[in-house]
C-alpha cells in the first residue's frame, strides 16, 4: 500500500508540511487467511516541518485512522 497524501500536519505547531524528508516501509500484521500469516506493507512518508521555531523537525504520517487495534504494527 502507498499513501496518496502530499502533505502532513505538524502535531506541535499545526503547520502544513509539504517537503518529503524520507520514505520507508511499515508492516502491519492482519488476521491469518487459511492459516497463512498476512502482512500489509505500507509506504510511509516523513515530512520536514516548515516552521523554524517549532521543536519538531520531522513529521511522520499517522495511520491510526486506518489501522485499528486489530492490526499490530511491526
Amino acid at each position: 500500500m502507498k499513501s496518496l497524501t502530499k502533505t502532513s500536519q505538524c502535531p506541535k505547531c499545526h503547520e502544513v508540511c509539504h517537503t518529503h524528508h524520507n520514505a520507508y516501509v511499515r508492516k502491519a500484521q492482519d488476521l491469518p487467511i487459511l492459516g497463512k500469516t498476512v502482512f500489509l506493507e505500507i509506504t510511509t512518508y516523513s515530512y520536514d516541518c516548515p516552521n523554524p521555531v517549532c521543536h519538531v523537525k520531522t513529521v511522520t504520517e499517522d495511520y491510526t485512522h486506518f489501522l485499528s487495534d486489530y492490526f499490530g504494527l511491526i
